[in-house]
């Protein structure tokens, strides 16, 4: 994952973010100074951790998953494709009655949030965004794993960004967000995290 071309996106990334100050969106403000800039420790970190096959702490990506999904509070939850384990089950801790479906596609069940990693599917990612649409609504955030892992991924992100349907972006590099809220002004933010 960690090649030349991936590093200079980060750089690239990284250069242009902005952090909360230079938010104008209060939506996109809240979100970022309540969730994503919220570095305390929790106990549910820990409690995540035990519950994990593994040993092997959680990373701040991990951490900011749980934070966005449980900050989101959804409903139902849609996993497309495949995800790691571990982030599954920061998911299922983060909205512990949200019921998750693991599907191919959405399959037009509504969902109020859906979980796409662009790893595991960078070739078919904007394929897979299409069909996401019929299973969103108003309120519905798609999340995207990895979007800057490579260049079909990257192609995806463009696209995905100039969909009309599409209203607000908030890019933090490894997390993605997708808003399709009505009445938003159209916007796409570039993150630091």
């Amino acid at each position: 994952m960690f090649s030349l071309k991936f590093a200079a996106r980060y750089i690239l990334h990284r250069f242009k973010a902005i952090n909360r100050h230079g938010l104008h969106s209060p939506f996109v403000y809240r979100m970022v100074d309540k969730v994503i800039y919220d570095y305390t420790d929790k106990k549910v970190y820990a409690d995540i951790q035990n519950l994990n096959q593994h040993d092997k702490k959680l990373n701040r990506v991990q951490k900011l998953l749980y934070r966005l999904v449980h900050d989101y509070a959804p409903q139902h939850v849609v996993l497309v494709n495949q995800i790691s384990a571990t982030e599954q089950l920061i998911i299922k801790t983060a909205a512990p009655l949200a019921p998750i479906q693991a599907a191919q596609s959405p399959n037009g069940a509504k969902a109020d949030l859906i979980i796409l990693d662009a790893r595991q599917h960078s070739q078919n990612l904007y394929q897979h965004f299409e069909e996401s649409l019929t299973a969103i609504h108003e309120n519905s955030m798609l999340l995207i794993l990895n979007i800057h892992s490579n260049d079909a991924a990257q192609k995806a992100w463009h696209r995905i960004k100039a969909h009309p349907q599409v209203t607000v972006t908030v890019d933090l590099f490894w997390i993605t967000l997708v808003y399709f809220r009505k009445g938003q002004v159209r916007e796409d933010f570039l993150i630091r995290y």
